[in-house]
């Protein structure tokens, strides 16, 4: 088992916490699939999850990017404004 350690930005914080953790069997694991098992364990009101973002190591990524539990992830929900 892996123990992922997700820094909720913005939004998702309210849902979740500043801080999720996920306790997953995969290692690797990509960003949808981390971003699929927090939106299971709190979905949030309003957040439009299909356009929430992974960042790996500071780095904003694509959904296929591949994460490691050591790694710093967080995710990013949709902002607005200019």
């Amino acid at each position: 088992m892996a123990v992922y350690i997700i820094d909720m930005c913005g939004r998702l914080a309210d849902a979740a916490g500043q801080e999720l953790r996920l306790e997953l069997a995969e290692e690797p694991i990509s960003i949808a699939a981390l971003r699929d098992a927090a939106r299971a364990i709190a979905p949030g009101q309003g957040v439009h999850w299909e356009r929430v973002r992974g960042c790996i190591d500071a780095e904003i990524v694509a959904d296929d990017a591949q994460a490691y539990a050591h790694q710093t992830i967080a995710l990013l929900p949709p902002v607005s404004g200019g």
